[in-house]
C-alpha cells in the first residue's frame, strides 16, 4: 500500500516538473517566444553577440543536426551573471532558425526551485527525468538537444549523465550542453564523464570556460566605425579582414617578431582612425562594466549611461553566498567555507589590488592576519578559500613564471612569486566597493576613483589597466586551439639571485606553418610618455628567456619601436588597440 502511494507521489512530482518545463520551454508552443524574452531582446537591442555563439553553432550544434553519427556532452563553466543562460537561449534561437524541430529542444534549469526541491527530496530522479525527455524526443524527432542550466546546484548530475551514456540513452543524435558557475564541481564532473563525452564533446575538450566578453567583442558590436575599419584593414602588407581570428592572430604574431616593422603601419593607421574611440570606450565603459553583458546593456539603454548598482551587488552576494555550498579538501583535510570569513578575506586581503605579485605562503599569512575574530584561520584553511576564488569561482587568474626550454617547448613553473590578476574589471569593482559596505552609487564612486586620476593615474587605475590586458592575453591560446588551455603565465626569471619580472603576462601557442611556438610577452604601462630606458632591461630578458621574442608594451596611446643591443626590442602599441586583435 505504502509503495503504491509512493509511486503515486513520484508520478505527481514528475507531472509538476513537466509543467514547469512547459513554462521554461516557450518555443514548444510559441514561435515568437524570443520577441518576449528579456534576455534575448537585450542582446538584440545592444547588437552585442558573443563570438562563442558562432563557435558553438559551427562546432557543436551543426554537426549533430546534420550528421547521424555525431553526439556529445559539453560543459560550459563561467562566473555567475556572465550570461550563460542567455547564451543557451541564443543557441536555441539559432537552432530553430536552422530548422530544428521545437519539440526536440529541451531546457532544464536545476536552479529552478520546484525542480531542485523535487530532486533533493528524492521525489524525482534526475536520471529518470532526463532519460524520459531524451527517449521521447529521439522517438518523435530523431534528434534530442538537451540544455541543462546551472547544473552545480545538484551534485549528482554528472553521475546521471554517465549512467545515461552507459545505458545508450545518450548517443548518436543527442547533444547535451551543461552550464555551471563553479569550476571545482565541474572539474570533478569532467573526470566522472571521461571517455563518455562523445565525438563532439571530445573535440571540444569536454568543457569550455565562458569568459566575460572581450573588449573587442563589445566595441566591434557597438561602434559601427570600429567594425567598418576592422572589416577593411589593413593596408600594410596587403588588405586583411581583422574580423577574422586568423588575421588578428597573424597581426599579434608580427608584434612578437624582432625586426618586423610593417606592423607599425597597422597601429599608426588604427590610432589615426579609431584610436580615440577605442581608448574612450576602454577607459569610460569597459573599466566599469567589464565583459558582463547585463551591465553593458544597462549602460547602453540607460538615459544616464551608468551601471546599475544591482550588477555589482548581485555578483558579490552570489559569490559570498555560494561559498557556503563548498567543502574543499586541502592535504586530506576538509574545510567547509564560511561566507562571513570569505567577506573578511575579500575586504582585507584581496579588494585593494587588481593585479599583484605574491607567494602562496605570503598570501596565506596575510589572510590569516586579516581575518581575525575568535578563531584564527590555519594556513591550510586560508589555502581553501584561495582555491575557491581561483579554481571555484575563478574571480582571479594565477600567472606562474614562464619557462621556454627550446623552440618547441614552453611551460609554466609553479613557483614563487606568482602574479594574481582579477579576471574582469566588473568583478574587481564589485568586490572593491561592496566589501566596504558601499551598495548604492557604486558606478559614480568608481568613476571618482578611476577617472579623477586618469591623467595622473594612481595605483588602482594602473593595476586595473594591467589586469584587463593580462586577462585578455591569457585567453589567446584558447582562442587559437578552440579548447581551454593554461598556456599563460608571468614573464619572470629565476636565473639571477633576485627574480626579475620582465613581462606582466606571457601567452604561447604552436604555429604549424612556422613549426614553432609563438610567444607573446606583454608589459603594461600607463605612463603618458614612456621612456626608452623604461623597457631596456625587460626587453633583454624577454629576448634571452623567451627564444628571441620581442617585448610588446601595451601603452595608453603610444605607437613606437625601441631597439637595443644584441637584438632586443620593445614595440609600443596602445592597449585599447592591442585588445581589438584578441
Amino acid at each position: 500500500m505504502s509503495g503504491s502511494l509512493g509511486s503515486v507521489g513520484r508520478r505527481g512530482s514528475e507531472v509538476r516538473v513537466l509543467k514547469v518545463l512547459e513554462e521554461f520551454n516557450p518555443w514548444w508552443r510559441d514561435p515568437g517566444w524570443h520577441l518576449r524574452d528579456e534576455d534575448v531582446q537585450a542582446v538584440e537591442r545592444s547588437g552585442i553577440v558573443p563570438r562563442m555563439k558562432c563557435w558553438a553553432v559551427k562546432n557543436w550544434i551543426r554537426p549533430v543536426m546534420e550528421r547521424e553519427d555525431q553526439w556529445g556532452i559539453i560543459v560550459i563553466r563561467g562566473p555567475r551573471r556572465i550570461g550563460k543562460t542567455t547564451l543557451l537561449k541564443l543557441l536555441i534561437l539559432e537552432m530553430l532558425k536552422l530548422g530544428a524541430r521545437p519539440g526536440s529542444i529541451v531546457y532544464v534549469s536545476l536552479d529552478v526551485e520546484e525542480i531542485r526541491r523535487s530532486l533533493i527530496r528524492g521525489e524525482i530522479s534526475l536520471r529518470g527525468l532526463l532519460s524520459k525527455l531524451i527517449i521521447e524526443r529521439k522517438r518523435r524527432y530523431g534528434k534530442a538537444f538537451l540544455f541543462i542550466d546551472e547544473a552545480t546546484f545538484y551534485m549528482q548530475w554528472a553521475t546521471a549523465l554517465k549512467n545515461l551514456v552507459d545505458a545508450h540513452v545518450i548517443g548518436p543524435g543527442v547533444l547535451v550542453m551543461v552550464t555551471g558557475s563553479y569550476s571545482l564541481e565541474l572539474s570533478h564532473a569532467k573526470r566522472e564523464l571521461k571517455g563518455r563525452m562523445g565525438n563532439v564533446g571530445e573535440r571540444a575538450g569536454g568543457q569550455r570556460f565562458y569568459y566575460p566578453l572581450r573588449f573587442s567583442e563589445v566595441l566591434e558590436s557597438i561602434s559601427e566605425e570600429v567594425s567598418r575599419f576592422l572589416g577593411e584593414s589593413y593596408r600594410g602588407g596587403g588588405r586583411r579582414n581583422l574580423r577574422k581570428l586568423s588575421s588578428r592572430l597573424a597581426a599579434l604574431e608580427e608584434l612578437a617578431v624582432p625586426g618586423e616593422t610593417r606592423i607599425l603601419e597597422l597601429f599608426d593607421e588604427m590610432k589615426g582612425s579609431i584610436g580615440d574611440i577605442a581608448r574612450s570606450y576602454f577607459e569610460k565603459l569597459y573599466m566599469y562594466t567589464g565583459g558582463f553583458p547585463s551591465a553593458i546593456y544597462s549602460v547602453l539603454s540607460s538615459p544616464e549611461r551608468d551601471v546599475g548598482d544591482e550588477h555589482y551587488t548581485t555578483f558579490y552576494e552570489l559569490l559570498v553566498k555560494d561559498a557556503e555550498k563548498f567543502t574543499i579538501k586541502v592535504d586530506g583535510r576538509s574545510v567547509h567555507l564560511s561566507s562571513s570569513t570569505l567577506e573578511k578575506i575579500l575586504k582585507s586581503a584581496l579588494s585593494h589590488r587588481a593585479a599583484f605579485t605574491t607567494g602562496l605562503d605570503k598570501l596565506q599569512v596575510e589572510i590569516v592576519k586579516t581575518v581575525g575574530g575568535v578563531k584564527r584561520l590555519k594556513l591550510y584553511e586560508a589555502q581553501a578559500y584561495l582555491e575557491y576564488l581561483l579554481e571555484g569561482a575563478r574571480v582571479l587568474l594565477r600567472l606562474d613564471p614562464v619557462i621556454a626550454v627550446d623552440r618547441m617547448t614552453v611551460h609554466t613553473l609553479p613557483a614563487e612569486p606568482f602574479k594574481l590578476v582579477y579576471l574582469d574589471p566588473l568583478i574587481f569593482n564589485s568586490i572593491y566597493w561592496v566589501s566596504r559596505g558601499v551598495r548604492s552609487g557604486i558606478y559614480n564612486a568608481a568613476k571618482d576613483l578611476i577617472e579623477s586620476t586618469a591623467e595622473r593615474p594612481n595605483s588602482i587605475f594602473r593595476q586595473l589597466y594591467e589586469a584587463i590586458v593580462c586577462s585578455h592575453i591569457a585567453r589567446i591560446p584558447s582562442l587559437k586551439y578552440g579548447v581551454d588551455t593554461l598556456n599563460y603565465g608571468v614573464g619572470s626569471t629565476r636565473s639571477v639571485e633576485k627574480p626579475v619580472e620582465y613581462a606582466d603576462c606571457v601567452a604561447w601557442y604552436y604555429n604549424r606553418l612556422l613549426r614553432r611556438q609563438v610567444i607573446l610577452a606583454v608589459e603594461v604601462t600607463t605612463s603618458r610618455k614612456p621612456k626608452r630606458s623604461d623597457f631596456e632591461e625587460k626587453a633583454r630578458y624577454t629576448h634571452r628567456e623567451l627564444m628571441g621574442a620581442r617585448l610588446i608594451v601595451a601603452t595608453r596611446d603610444t605607437v613606437d619601436l625601441y631597439e637595443y643591443n644584441k637584438g632586443a626590442e620593445a614595440i609600443l602599441v596602445p592597449a585599447s588597440l592591442l585588445l581589438l586583435l584578441i
